[in-house]
């Protein structure tokens, strides 16, 4: 709901933007938004689940990838959307305080019209929008790639190895 009123105020101002929701109706979302969904006509496709290959060709279309969720521990889509180079906008109930801190998106408070200034900065300005990509595939490769990982976690297990002997 919070996500349809942010690009509701984004398409009134960009009326060629569109948004695409794509993921399982865990909750009934769609039923309870049908209504709010008929003045944007067209401009919004909810797509349900989609597997890897459709993700893929998702994001690489994305001009800016959305989470605005109310209980988000870590958002496995916000690390995917970055790894395709896709900006993001993060609301800060979300813990990605990274995402702006790196410059690879924005971090915005849980309100419509935050989203929609952040989706509106992105859209109208796709120079920042791909240098913000740039900034979140490199994130992602430095934080969350499995070779960065596990060097995070040898060099813990080296530490803890070490204070052992120590005692």
């Amino acid at each position: 709901d919070l996500l349809l009123d942010a690009f509701a105020i984004t398409h009134r101002t960009r009326p060629g933007t569109r948004l695409v929701i794509a993921g399982p109706d865990e909750t009934g979302q769609r039923d309870a938004l049908a209504e709010r969904l008929l003045p944007l006509g067209d401009a919004v496709s909810w797509r349900g689940p989609v597997d890897a290959e459709q993700r893929h060709l998702l994001l690489s279309a994305a001009a800016v990838f959305v989470m605005c969720s109310d209980a988000e521990s870590f958002g496995l889509t916000v690390a995917e959307a970055m790894a395709a180079a896709v900006p993001v906008v993060v609301t800060r109930t979300c813990p990605w305080a990274i995402v702006e801190e790196r410059g690879a998106g924005r971090w915005v408070d849980q309100r419509a019209d935050a989203i929609a200034e952040a989706m509106y900065a992105v859209v109208g300005h796709p120079e920042l929008g791909a240098s913000m990509g740039a900034h979140g595939r490199h994130l992602v490769e430095d934080e969350y790639s499995w070779p960065s990982v596990a060097a995070r976690l040898d060099a813990v297990y080296e530490e803890v190895a070490i204070d052992g002997r120590s005692h």
